[in-house]
């Protein structure tokens, strides 16, 4: 009786350690099948755009103007502020006023606080006159007569 109970035992084992090499033989298969599936549909998948949604150009031309129209009439404004009302980035906000700035769109200072000070082309054109009367100045000059020439109303 105990050869039998310990053959028992060892078919048992052996039951067991065939029913492990089955469930393993099946993991492995599936894997392998979802494998082969995601590198069919990966091949399938393209991405055409990534990032901001895509925008057609009247779009864009049509925020660019409400920037200006808003930075125009606050004269000064807190970056992160305008940035919260056309839903961007600050970054992204930074880097479209420079863009402004750059097509003469757009005229102003941002501060080392985050702050864009609006100036009219005017006001440029008075401060650059006042430079070129003086000569040499120093930055405490410019920033004195910036006060005095730059409406900040």
């Amino acid at each position: 009786e105990y050869e039998q109970h310990l053959k028992q035992k060892q078919d048992q084992k052996e039951l067991e350690k065939q029913l492990e090499e089955e469930q393993m033989r099946l993991r492995k298969e599936r894997a392998e099948k979802e494998q082969a599936d995601f590198e069919i549909w990966k091949n399938k998948i393209v991405v055409e755009e990534a990032g901001m949604e895509a925008q057609d150009q009247s779009q864009i031309r049509q925020r660019d103007e409400n920037i200006i129209n808003h930075l125009k009439e606050n004269k000064v404004c807190v970056l992160d502020d305008v940035a919260t009302v056309f839903k961007m980035k600050i970054e992204d906000l930074i880097e479209k006023i420079k863009e402004l700035q750059d097509q003469g769109k757009l005229y102003g200072v941002i501060d080392d606080r985050g702050t864009f000070i609006f100036v009219t082309q005017q006001e440029m054109i008075k401060i650059a006159t006042f430079v070129k009367q003086r000569g040499r100045v120093h930055i405490e000059e410019i920033v004195g007569e910036s006060n005095r020439l730059v409406d900040l109303n």
